[in-house]
């Protein structure tokens, strides 16, 4: 009976162990840098409507790589935003985390894009054909006196 009870315990806390998205690792750290509701994160950092991030985490759903990106984004502008001016000991630190942060956030997209690159030989092949072809014609561009920052692939 003991074995039971102690099966039925174990079963009742791994329903209840949830495994964290990657959103919810990332608001604590932006809240830890700047006072944000979730509804503020998820319209300011998110690009999305207010209850995005909250619909989110009750459901455990990861976001999409384009909510990513956007995300990305802003952490790198808030980073340049916290650079400009007089340099200040607070405000270089603050843009480091903005910035730590953005390299996370970027190495969750790059993960995700290797991972869906590794399913299909052809579209990783592909991809590189059609990057390399724009990284030529952005040249060329250049080379003109026109220039445009490298295309980035996101699967």
């Amino acid at each position: 009976r003991s074995w039971m009870q102690a099966a039925e315990q174990l079963a009742k806390t791994v329903k209840g162990l949830k495994q964290m998205t990657f959103l919810e690792g990332i608001y604590p750290q932006v809240a830890a840098i700047r006072q944000i509701s979730t509804d503020e994160f998820s319209k300011d950092f998110l690009g999305m409507g207010a209850s995005y991030y909250r619909s989110m985490k009750a459901r455990s759903l990861e976001p999409s790589t384009a909510v990513l990106v956007t995300l990305m984004e802003r952490l790198g502008e808030q980073a340049i935003v916290m650079r400009s001016g007089k340099p200040q000991t607070l405000l270089l630190r603050v843009a480091d985390r903005y910035e730590k942060l953005g390299e996370e956030v970027g190495q969750e997209i790059a993960r995700r894009a290797l991972m869906q690159a590794q399913h299909s030989k052809w579209v990783r092949e592909t991809l590189y054909r059609i990057v390399n072809n724009i990284n030529s014609e952005r040249e060329r561009e250049r080379g003109a006196g026109i220039w445009s920052a490298p295309p980035i692939i996101i699967c």
